[in-house]
């Protein structure tokens, strides 16, 4: 199994919401894919963050504990985003990169 799977994989185990993965190869050249999920609360932000640590998927360093409704995680070719629906609406990233994806297709 791929990072990529393996990272999805964790996020679908404690069973967070609405996970978009955006793949960016080619458009950025910071990271490859950028993962956005939502957790129902701020215990299973930190279940998801939890998951990570257990299964020992490499990454570089981690933003956020939750307490502000957004963990990020930077693996280098990957960033995940674990967010509380709320933080979601606010920040409103899947918008940006639904445009993103929008001009790529056309």
């Amino acid at each position: 199994m791929n990072k990529l799977d393996e990272v999805i994989n964790c996020l679908e185990e404690v069973k967070l919401l609405d996970i978009e993965n955006y793949d960016l190869r080619g458009e950025s050249h910071l990271f490859d894919y950028f993962i956005i999920a939502t957790a129902s609360n701020k215990r299973q932000l930190s279940a998801a963050l939890d998951k990570i640590y257990e299964k020992k998927i490499d990454f570089d360093h981690i933003e956020g504990k939750g307490e502000g409704g957004w963990i990020l995680i930077d693996m280098k070719d990957i960033v995940v985003n674990i967010m509380t629906k709320e933080s979601r609406e606010m920040y409103s990233l899947d918008k940006y990169f639904t445009e993103l994806k929008f001009r790529q297709e056309q």
